[in-house]
């Protein structure tokens, strides 16, 4: 998957089986392990062309105190935007606080809800 790096979140030590993702499961109480997949996941995409995938980011919340989450939420986003790739992070809004989602949305480009995109694929 050329152009594609996906850094899955998972309290297990396995990816789901779905996941084509370059890097083990990272564990959402592991900052420092994930800052480092990321960058793997990073460095192993085309120059200034692609995008990074971090899948059940809400998990984080569960795991870390609130100004740690929000610091590696701008090192993570940062990161994507200062090498020229586009980043993605999967939130579940079922799943993620108002306060992990701002967060987010305060260091994104845009913020995307899955009920908007579904009914504009109707």
């Amino acid at each position: 998957m050329d152009g594609i790096g996906i850094v899955p979140l998972s309290a297990s030590d396995v990816a789901p089986v779905d996941t084509p993702s370059q890097t083990k499961a990272i564990n959402p109480s592991d900052p420092t392990a994930l800052s480092v997949a990321y960058t793997e996941t990073l460095e192993s995409l085309p120059d200034d062309d692609g995008w990074v995938v971090c899948e059940r980011a809400a998990l984080l919340e569960l795991y870390l105190e609130d100004e740690i989450l929000k610091r590696l939420i701008k090192h993570l986003t940062d990161r994507a935007a200062a090498n020229g790739y586009r980043g993605i992070y999967e939130l579940g809004s079922d799943s993620a606080s108002t306060e992990t989602i701002q967060a987010f949305e305060d260091t994104t480009d845009r913020s995307v809800n899955s009920s908007t995109v579904d009914s504009n694929l109707h």
